[in-house]
């Protein structure tokens, strides 16, 4: 049944799931809670966005979302900051410790002579901070840090052209670089922590030599981190994983193998109103199901009223109206209480810039970066891979990793991957088997030949190793038929790639 703003309590969508720190409280609402920090630091935060706060000594942490360590899927997340500030006796140390974090994060942390932000792997769950006379706020989105510290759009015209474009749209609003459309505000970078003090952002990585891995290592560490985390999510809440046809679907398919069957998770797969019936990923997943023996729900959600879309607009910076949005309008009329499990960020261990540039293109310039992307001729866009390259570069050659795949890591779902989680938190929460760093260069010490298309081994042996039989149905049986967004995304880019 279509949903009212009156069927929910007032305000209670405005800012669902995000936070804002700063010299002031934020209270849209009562439930709002504000919790003390240190140095006349206060944290607003929704009731509905889960954190924790510690001290031990002279250091303080605060995290804000879900984290879990496969290793300990028993832990409690108190448990597990725990650990991780027990050893935290600086920055570099306070990294380190997160390595085998999986989850959608933002913590901020003290020492008595520093303070810095940190996100996840992939700044899923984003750090939006903008400075005012002596103090950097941070917050969820340059919208509620305006709230607080308002600042005006940037009227920089290569700016405005680039999100004004038509090619921005199709392609699903996919940003690039640190800055935000609003001036003076930014957001944290993947892969940097934030100097808090100045608003600087400092690169930790990479910062090594990316360490060659076996197959049959890597395969095993991947499947036991991936099996790790959805025990670990599971004994926290409810689950739901979307099946389609695609690689990562069914990777993660395979991981669930000991939740199917129990109330622990659901799955299902959504038409969103544009996906027919007979399509490869209601067909496939319809196949699993009775292959393998687990209960399948097909569903099609249909689109939002205007109400809800602009709700998501005062929420989230270029928030987007799209097939998928109609499933975060669907899980909130029906009240979904499972977190649901997505299979972003693998695609960087994928090879999914390779794939598309190919063997002819030669060096990843930033003219054929712009190229792949979509891109090709944005001043904007040039101006933000130009910065990016920059600042990579020097850390880059003695690591062995590929231009491309970082690109994908902190370009690609830096921004346009952190968009989706965002605009859902409306809605539900959502976690990332792939989004930790231990499984990420795992999977990125293999061989590039053994995790591309199109038979992804590396993929393939996972997926089997988890789930006996599960590549007995075919993987993207049909051309573009990840899922209905993919095949959307692709038509884009085979669009703008002649552009």
């Amino acid at each position: 049944m279509p949903a009212h703003p009156e069927d929910f309590r007032p305000g209670w969508l405005r800012f669902r799931r995000q936070y804002v720190i700063g010299p002031r409280p934020f209270t849209l609402t009562p439930d709002w809670h504000v919790e003390p920090l240190w140095d006349g630091r206060l944290l607003s935060v929704h009731p509905d966005l889960a954190w924790n706060l510690q001290r031990l000594g002279d250091r303080q942490l605060l995290v804000l979302g879900t984290v879990f360590d496969p290793e300990t899927p028993d832990d409690a997340q108190a448990e597990i900051v725990a650990r991780a500030l027990a050893v935290a006796k600086n920055p570099q140390a306070l990294v380190a410790a997160t390595y085998r974090w999986v989850g959608r994060w933002a913590l901020l942390a003290k020492w008595p002579d520093v303070e810095i932000g940190l996100t996840d792997p992939c700044g899923l769950r984003q750090i939006n901070f903008s400075l005012e006379p002596g103090v950097t706020w941070l917050g969820s989105s340059p919208e509620i840090v305006g709230q607080v510290n308002p600042s005006e759009l940037d009227g920089a015209s290569d700016k405005v052209s680039f999100y004004s474009e038509n090619r921005f749209r199709e392609l699903e609003s996919p940003w690039l670089g640190a800055e935000t459309i609003y001036h003076g505000c930014r957001h944290l970078a993947a892969n940097h922590w934030l100097d808090t003090a100045t608003a600087r952002m400092v690169r930790f990585f990479p910062d090594r030599p990316v360490k060659s891995v076996p197959v049959p290592e890597a395969v095993e560490r991947a499947t036991v981190i991936l099996q790790g985390t959805l025990a670990a999510a599971a004994k926290r809440f409810p689950l739901q994983l979307p099946v389609t046809g695609g690689w990562d679907s069914r990777v993660l398919l395979a991981a669930s193998r000991p939740l199917a069957g129990t109330d622990r998770i659901r799955y299902f797969v959504d038409r969103m109103g544009v996906c027919p019936p007979d399509h490869a990923d209601v067909r496939v997943p319809t196949a699993l199901a009775k292959r393998l023996g687990f209960e399948l729900t097909v569903e099609n959600s249909l689109a939002p009223p205007a109400w809800f879309e602009e709700q998501l607009r005062e929420n989230v910076t270029l928030s987007r109206t799209l097939a998928k949005t109609n499933a975060i309008y669907t899980k909130l009329t029906a009240g979904e209480a499972r977190v649901n499990i997505n299979g972003n960020v693998s695609e960087i261990c994928r090879c999914f810039y390779q794939q598309r540039m190919g063997k002819l293109w030669g060096e990843a310039t930033v003219t054929r970066m712009l190229r792949v992307m979509g891109f090709a001729g944005s001043e904007f866009a040039g101006r933000a891979l130009t910065e990016w390259l920059n600042g990579l570069k020097p850390t880059l050659a003695s690591t062995g990793l590929d231009v491309l795949d970082m690109l994908y890591w902190e370009q690609r779902m830096g921004n346009w991957g952190a968009q989706y989680p965002a605009e859902q938190d409306i809605s539900v929460d959502e976690l990332s088997p792939f989004n930790g760093r231990d499984i990420l260069m795992t999977l990125l010490g293999t061989p590039a030949a053994l995790r591309q298309g199109p038979g992804y081994p590396v993929y393939a042996q996972m997926a089997e190793r988890m789930w006996p039989g599960i590549m007995l149905e075919p993987v993207n049986p049909s051309e573009g038929a990840v899922d209905h967004a993919g095949r959307i995304i692709s038509e884009a880019y085979r669009k703008w790639l002649a552009y």
